[in-house]
């Protein structure tokens, strides 16, 4: 599988809330482990020497969380991206366009034209953060982007910057992998349902009687939110956004020349 995870035992658990009224959630009941496989690198995996400090080898959190965030992004990462602002998200490429972007936001005058700031600076960066796996819960985070162009799905990323008592915290340092948009759409439905059954096969055996002594687990609750999550790849698939790719690219093509960046040239911008 392109997307991996392991539920912890129930046993293993941990409740939450106060002590004198604990209980768990459909989220808190999918604590484990999770990572990306994609041969020969394994993402969401700790180095040796990291787990030699007491962690476990893959992330560990709960799984619900990898999953809600891939159903956000799957209707950006199945829009596919246009060949001229491919450059502006690829690790590969991109090392130019982030220069740029750092010298474009200390050369910019705010005060001049706030509000084309904020346009340039909303185009040029929301249409990757849709598409940036979200992982600044975990400390350090790791930097993954997922997607796609018209044939092939992107995975990419670049965790060179995260450290953990100054040696790498991920096995997988920097690269990029390609597969074609129906194998990746299989490999969602497989990581969605995985979920999904494992999850109800926990929900009927809490509703059997495998619960935890004085924690409160509302079974209803739970049987109900699990109906709900069975939806959400549905969901997701039926949502199609409609980024302005003219307005990125304008956006983009003006950061890409901060070098020779002029106060009044934002200024004339006709987005």
């Amino acid at each position: 599988m392109l997307f991996n995870f392991a539920l912890s035992p129930l046993a293993d658990i941990s409740p939450w809330g106060p002590q004198e009224n604990p209980s768990l959630s459909w989220f808190g009941l999918t604590e484990g482990q999770y990572w990306i496989q994609i041969e020969p690198h394994t993402l969401l995996e700790y180095d040796d020497r990291v787990q030699a400090l007491g962690v476990t080898r893959y992330c560990g959190y709960q799984v619900a969380r990898l999953h809600e965030d891939l159903m956000g992004m799957l209707p950006y990462i199945l829009e596919p991206v246009p060949v001229a602002l491919t450059q502006y998200i690829s690790v590969a490429t991109n090392s130019d366009w982030q220069r740029n972007f750092a010298a474009w936001c200390d050369k910019y005058d705010r005060h001049l034209d706030l509000a084309n700031y904020r346009k340039v600076l909303d185009n040029s960066i929301m249409w990757k953060a849709n598409r940036k796996l979200d992982l600044a819960y975990l400390s350090p985070a790791a930097d993954i982007w997922i997607w796609s162009d018209a044939l092939n799905v992107h995975i990419e990323w670049d965790n060179t910057g995260k450290l953990v008592n100054g040696q790498p915290a991920w096995t997988a340092s920097q690269g990029a992998c390609h597969l074609p948009r129906a194998r990746f759409m299989a490999e969602v439905h497989e990581f969605h349902w995985q979920l999904m059954t494992q999850m109800q096969n926990r929900v009927d055996s809490i509703r059997s009687g495998a619960c935890f002594d004085r924690l409160h687990i509302d079974i209803d609750q739970l049987a109900n939110e699990q109906k709900q999550r069975e939806l959400t790849l549905e969901l997701a698939l039926g949502f199609k956004p409609h980024t302005p790719w003219q307005w990125v690219q304008d956006s983009s093509a003006q950061i890409l020349g901060a070098k020779g960046y002029e106060q009044a040239s934002p200024r004339s911008s006709n987005m």
